[in-house]
């Protein structure tokens, strides 16, 4: 077990001075790929389903708008973002830990109609995924502006577009689909429906 996380430690801070054109592939065909998986995570843990988990768990018009803030609100961290790439250096390290930790943070909110939560708790948790979401900015841009030339940068976030909104489309209509079976057949537990949403969402933004 130490000697698998000291290798997993040791690909994400080992770095290469030069790339080759295999390697830019790659990298092209990953960031694709973590477009299409992060939108389709965004699909399931977000817009209408998000805001009808937090209506089932009583929240007001204000928590509401505060939901829908977070994500500005957590643009901010970006700044000590800027400082903590300038301290360490790891830019793969500190986009895979943060996103990581930001993804986990969608565990606890997954387990409220177990525990029995309200709305507080998911804000919580939310700005919680903000903020470690945002961090890695800087970080994330620097290392797609090195992996990725200029004139392939269109080619790749059209690529990413594409395939992220598909996804999203069809997992929103999908989402929609379980929700309104779930609740017509567990009326009196309809918030576990959307938790089966949202761990499906977790797996795919994993």
């Amino acid at each position: 077990m130490r000697q698998t996380v000291r290798a997993a430690a040791g690909r994400l801070l080992r770095t290469q001075e030069h790339l080759s054109s295999e390697d830019r592939a790659r990298a092209a065909r990953l960031l694709i790929a973590d477009g299409v998986c992060s939108t389709g995570m965004a699909a399931l843990a977000g817009g209408p389903f998000l805001a009808a988990f937090a209506l089932g768990l009583g929240a007001q018009n204000y928590g509401i708008g505060l939901l829908a803030s977070i994500g500005f609100l957590s643009q901010t961290m970006q700044i000590p973002g800027v400082v903590l790439l300038r301290a360490l250096r790891y830019r793969r390290a500190i986009t895979v830990a943060c996103a990581t930790l930001s993804r986990l943070c969608w565990l606890p909110i997954v387990l409220i109609p177990v525990f029995g939560q309200g709305p507080a708790f998911l804000v919580q948790w939310l700005f919680m995924a903000g903020i470690l979401a945002s961090i890695p900015g800087p970080s994330w841009n620097s290392l797609v502006h090195e992996l990725v030339p200029p004139d392939r940068l269109g080619w790749v976030f059209s690529r990413r577009m594409m395939g992220g909104t598909a996804l999203g489309l069809g997992l929103t209509l999908a989402g929609g689909y379980w929700i309104d079976r779930w609740s017509a057949a567990n009326p009196g537990a309809p918030l576990y429906g959307y938790s089966v949403v949202f761990v499906v969402a977790l797996a795919i933004g994993l």
